[in-house]
């Protein structure tokens, strides 16, 4: 009768185990999922676990560089730019400007007053005269603000190796940055 319910009791626990490395297995392959794919095609599970716990602290470290750009981001490319709704009533509205550069494209987000004087054509004007082939863009109008969107490609009408790109980028830097002044 001992032998029975040792039986038993060694299947149930065989049949707990069973679960137990399935949902493991389970649970790791849906880990596996989650990283970026790797070069070698099938990878141990130590191998999983520390890819995972990489790209775990690359998240964290892009999320951490990520909000100190956008502090850094908050306090530069800021000028300011008046508003009057009437002669007596003045109001300051700042003219923010951000210039992304990736590879050989260019996007420029500004946001600015009703009351700014430059026009949208001009910010396409700096680009084109910069050799910079406008791909997208658009102008919106949010209550009392403007809000400019332009992409934009290099030309390269050289050799690719060409170091013209950075000269070209910053040249429209500085333009657009006088345009805001």
């Amino acid at each position: 009768m001992a032998s029975r319910n040792n039986s038993s009791s060694r299947i149930q626990r065989n049949i707990k185990e069973k679960s137990r490395r399935m949902y493991m297995k389970d649970q790791l392959s849906r880990l596996a999922f989650l990283i970026p794919p790797q070069t070698t095609s099938k990878l141990s599970v130590p191998g999983i676990l520390n890819q995972a716990t990489s790209y775990i602290k690359q998240l964290h470290e892009n999320v951490e560089r990520l909000k100190r750009r956008k502090e850094q981001l908050k306090g530069e490319e800021i000028t300011t730019c008046n508003t009057s709704t009437d002669d007596r009533t003045r109001s300051s509205l700042r003219t923010i400007m951000s210039i992304k550069h990736f590879d050989s494209t260019m996007e420029v987000n500004m946001i600015c007053g009703l009351d700014k004087k430059f026009m949208f054509y001009e910010i396409i004007s700096v680009l084109q005269e910069g050799a910079a082939e406008v791909i997208e863009a658009s102008q919106l109008h949010a209550g009392d603000k403007l809000i400019f969107i332009i992409k934009s490609k290099f030309i390269i009408k050289s050799k690719p190796t060409s170091p013209r790109i950075g000269i070209e980028a910053s040249k429209i830097e500085e333009k657009l940055k006088e345009l805001v002044l």
